[in-house]
């Protein structure tokens, strides 16, 4: 293969992996882990650092924004922080982003958002094996099933 044919198979690989990526991130932020394995499935690895970088020189790809992001909306749909670690975790976030985003929550969020659940899906009347059923499910704490079993009468006071 000659140089210069070389050089624009090299170009439009690297093209192909920036228009992918572009493709990508023009729905929804996505953390670099989901890029790369994107760029990797597609049999463009050799371009993945430089498509990363740009994209991060950007201001285009940022881990901690994603994060942050997706914990923020976990929380607006009352998720536990169990709940949101395995979300955050299973897009590809990196462990050490994920305790720190999550190290931010303090516990009287996650008894909010487990009240707010048990209000809106349950009455009085609902037994409290019910409850802790329905709370265990969703990835909330044992310390906070006990907080919302033993101050459950006064939920819907």
């Amino acid at each position: 293969m000659s140089p210069n044919r070389r050089m624009t198979s090299d170009a439009s690989r690297r093209e192909e992996a920036m228009n992918l990526a572009a493709k990508a991130l023009k729905h929804r932020d996505r953390f670099e882990n989901e890029i790369a394995v994107l760029l990797r499935n597609k049999d463009l690895e050799s371009e993945v650092p430089h498509v990363l970088e740009t994209f991060r020189r950007w201001g285009t790809l940022d881990d901690r924004r994603v994060a942050e992001g997706i914990r923020d909306q976990a929380l607006a749909k009352r998720s536990s922080t169990k709940a949101i670690r395995a979300k955050l975790l299973s897009r590809g976030a990196e462990a050490d982003l994920v305790e720190e985003v999550l190290s931010t929550l303090d516990s009287s969020q996650n008894l909010s958002a487990a009240q707010a659940l048990v209000t809106s899906k349950f009455n009085e009347t609902t037994p409290a094996p019910k409850i802790a059923r329905f709370l265990g499910s969703r990835g909330f704490s044992e310390e906070v099933i006990e907080a919302i079993l033993e101050g459950r009468t006064s939920l819907w006071s």
